[in-house]
């Protein structure tokens, strides 16, 4: 008989992750994904008295998306 997981903290219930999580799932270090939140680029839900900062586990997946979508090439809409 398999038992459900339990949320270890009130963020996991929240969908809440940290800078760690938040760069595995973009492909980068948790450092870059403190760079991005300093220039502006990704923007935390919650920052804790300690300094740490979460993220909504959905925003980073539009986030990766959104950057996706900004690396393909565009169509120039020259014929060959």
């Amino acid at each position: 008989m398999q038992t459900p997981q339990t949320p270890q903290t009130p963020q996991d219930e929240l969908g809440l992750i940290g800078t760690e999580e938040a760069g595995k799932i973009l492909g980068v270090s948790a450092n870059t994904v403190t760079r991005y939140v300093e220039r502006g680029i990704l923007a935390p839900i919650l920052r804790l008295p300690t300094g740490a900062i979460r993220f909504d586990k959905n925003y980073i997946h539009e986030k990766l998306d959104e950057f996706k979508r900004a690396a393909m090439p565009k169509n120039s809409g020259d014929a060959a």
